[in-house]
């Protein structure tokens, strides 16, 4: 890679960076009395506010169609499946501590919105992202459902406890309100632009100043601890994206829903497994560890990744 190039990548990813910066410097700085309260409402702002209308402002502005095809669906929903089936075999043959759903579900939850989006929006052209988009709703609406049904696999939660969840999830109807905005006459649409535009706008700010708050709180889980380490960034920094990128080509997605496909399946474990580990009361360790772990290194892998896709 030519310095050029290597200077062009450096000026598209460090926004993205002086956020998480400023969040570990508040964290050092003690400028919350309450940073797990805080964490947990600026968490809840992004995650019910600020990426929703960034997911419907970006589907109404993307210029022509959509073009995301059923084989992009399926790739991605075939990739969280393979995912989770090949994290709970390798679980259960090491043994691990913690329950085997522990450790699937930090494989199936990435961090495709507070991280996925803004890197997205920052390296793939306007086609590519306005695909990952939808994606971003197919991965979350999976994780949804398929997380606390992971954790809470042999217990006695009633299925209207997952439904009502998935149903509260901004983010997982977004994208068709999004759609549904693109087809108004431009006036109402560009009304409703208007009153999102800001809001969706501090979604990538916020939620990267999150990640970087959450990292300090939790540095003390960067202490090494053997295989467990291993498996809590590996599987999701390594494994998924190559498993993304050969999944796609198999099944003849195009260059922008391959690019799409493999940038979501890149991402470090959501922040948001920690809060299914801690409400559930299983998992807690092993989220944690999988979240500091996979955030600190993708600042590696995720720099090697845009080399690529830009």
């Amino acid at each position: 890679m030519d310095l050029e190039r290597a200077l062009m990548i450096a000026g598209r990813l460090a926004p993205l960076l002086v956020p998480v910066v400023l969040g570990a410097v508040a964290g050092r700085a003690r400028l919350f009395k309450a940073p797990e309260e805080a964490l947990g409402g600026l968490n809840r702002f992004a995650l019910y506010f600020a990426f929703p209308a960034l997911v419907v402002v970006s589907l109404a502005r993307t210029p022509g169609e959509v073009g995301a095809t059923w084989r992009f669906f399926a790739v991605n929903v075939g990739l969280l499946a393979v995912a989770v089936a090949s994290m709970g075999a390798l679980a259960r043959r090491l043994r691990a501590e913690e329950a085997p759903g522990a450790h699937q579900l930090v494989v199936l939850f990435g961090n495709v919105a507070y991280l996925g989006l803004p890197f997205a929006e920052r390296v793939l052209p306007p086609d590519a992202f306005a695909i990952a988009v939808l994606g971003v709703a197919v991965h979350v609406t999976c994780s949804l459902v398929g997380g606390p049904v992971l954790l809470l696999r042999g217990a006695s939660r009633p299925p209207a406890e997952v439904v009502g969840r998935v149903a509260r999830q901004p983010l997982v109807w977004a994208p068709l309100v999004g759609l549904a905005v693109r087809e108004l006459p431009a006036g109402p649409t560009e009304v409703v632009l208007e009153l999102l535009s800001p809001v969706g706008q501090a979604a990538a700010p916020v939620a990267l100043f999150v990640l970087g708050l959450y990292i300090y709180l939790h540095r003390g889980a960067l202490r090494p601890s053997g295989v467990r380490d291993v498996m809590g960034w590996a599987p999701k920094l390594l494994v998924m994206p190559a498993l993304a990128l050969g999944l796609g080509l198999l099944a003849g997605l195009s260059e922008v829903e391959l690019k799409a496909t493999v940038t979501l399946a890149a991402m470090p474990t959501a922040i948001t497994t920690f809060a299914f580990a801690l409400d559930f009361g299983v998992g807690r360790d092993v989220t944690v560890r999988a979240i500091v772990w996979s955030s600190t290194l993708s600042l590696v892998t995720l720099t090697l990744l845009a080399g690529w896709l830009i």
